[in-house]
């Protein structure tokens, strides 16, 4: 029982830290790219993804410092058009790295798989 209790508390530490370090990751590479090309329809899409995962994260955090305050019984009403546009920004980030092109993608597709983890009981379930 202790092992199960270490393998879902390190799952739920991956998922809560997993996201801004492969976010940051990705916004440097990207800042890093050799100058600002003619921009194509995978790399516009590349970047709306990062953006997408970014505001995600920024969503998150914003959700549950405002929950911290202003916890009621109704605050299911914040909840759900909140959770609404989190899962719409994962999978549209999922998808965008997938579709994207650029070189840290893969952060972007990590990012968003790992930041569904912490929703699911909010927002899914």
């Amino acid at each position: 029982m202790v092992w199960q209790d270490w393998l879902l508390g390190s799952l739920y530490l991956t998922a809560l830290a997993a996201p801004p370090v492969s976010l940051g990751f990705a916004w440097w590479g990207w800042a890093r790219q050799a100058g600002f090309q003619d921009p194509k329809w995978r790399a516009i899409v590349f970047l709306s993804g990062l953006l997408a995962s970014t505001a995600n994260f920024v969503l998150w955090w914003g959700w549950v410092i405002w929950l911290r305050f202003h916890f009621t019984t109704e605050s299911w009403r914040v909840r759900d058009p909140v959770s609404n546009v989190a899962i719409f920004l994962l999978f549209y980030s999922i998808v965008a790295a997938i579709a994207g092109k650029g070189r840290h993608r893969v952060l972007i597709g990590l990012s968003g798989v790992f930041a569904i983890l912490p929703w699911i009981p909010v927002g899914i379930l």
